[in-house]
């Protein structure tokens, strides 16, 4: 009978510590994982335009997909709690009358600490654009293009007439967005025009002599929109951001500048 009780005495031992190891192996880290995974960091954020403080919507996404929409305020910080672990997006999104540009914040959320969120509102500004020579001048033809405000993420494409062979520029060479599918090139100008001037040069090569109905056509266009939903949207067929700028060199008129 001892031994009896021994035995299930030494089985018991061998089952509790089985259980107990099995815990520490696999449970235990699972449970870990998941409180890990359900912890949350406080999101403070703001949103300005001009360095004042402006309400504006909002839209967070978690990991792309939308979690939650809300309105800023205009006199502090507005407070969410996030879990972390995940990839945090948020970005402006206008209230009626509004027309500011989208601002786009992300990061992977890794840490305990809170993290503040300036969204940075820019509007629409206006450009202006001079030439240096007429077309048929010389090969080369200078814009200057001045901006009085804010263009964000300039695009430019090219159209030209049929004494023309080709036309290029130094810029980064890009797919046609779908409504200039019938232009010719289109550049990424790599960067965001802000009350300052930029010279764009265009190197062209003619067929036999160019007349008055030639041209090189010139669009600058802004990569964003201004809509109260939408983040970009250059492949629309309507222009949501700042109107695009049409410009054409001619063989007449020359503008020096």
């Amino acid at each position: 009978m001892r031994n009896v009780i021994l035995f299930l005495g030494f089985l018991f031992i061998i089952l509790v510590s089985g259980i107990a190891v099995l815990y520490f192996i696999y449970e235990r880290p699972t449970q870990e994982t998941l409180n890990s995974q359900m912890r949350e960091i406080d999101v403070n954020i703001i949103s300005a335009y001009n360095n004042e403080l402006v309400k504006t919507g909002y839209v967070i996404f978690l990991n792309g997909n939308e979690y939650k929409n809300g309105t800023t305020i205009d006199n502090g910080y507005l407070l969410e709690r996030i879990l972390v672990n995940k990839t945090l997006t948020i970005h402006n999104k206008n209230l009626p009358g509004q027309i500011y540009y989208t601002y786009v914040f992300e990061k992977f959320l890794d840490v305990d600490a809170p993290i503040q969120v300036n969204l940075i509102l820019n509007q629409p500004g206006s450009l202006s654009i001079a030439k240096d020579s007429s077309l048929g001048q010389k090969d080369k033809v200078i814009l200057n293009v001045s901006s009085e405000g804010y263009f964000n993420k300039a695009l430019m494409c090219l159209k030209w007439s049929s004494h023309i062979i080709t036309t290029k520029s130094v810029f980064e060479e890009i797919e046609k967005p779908f409504r200039y599918k019938l232009y010719d090139r289109c550049y990424d100008l790599g960067k965001s025009i802000e009350n300052t001037t930029i010279q764009i040069p265009l190197d062209y090569k003619i067929y036999d002599k160019v007349n008055s109905d030639d041209f090189i056509r010139v669009a600058l266009i802004d990569r964003d929109c201004v809509t109260s939903s939408c983040v970009e949207e250059i492949n629309s067929t309507s222009d949501s951001g700042r109107l695009d700028i049409i410009y054409e060199i001619k063989k007449e008129d020359i503008n020096n500048f």
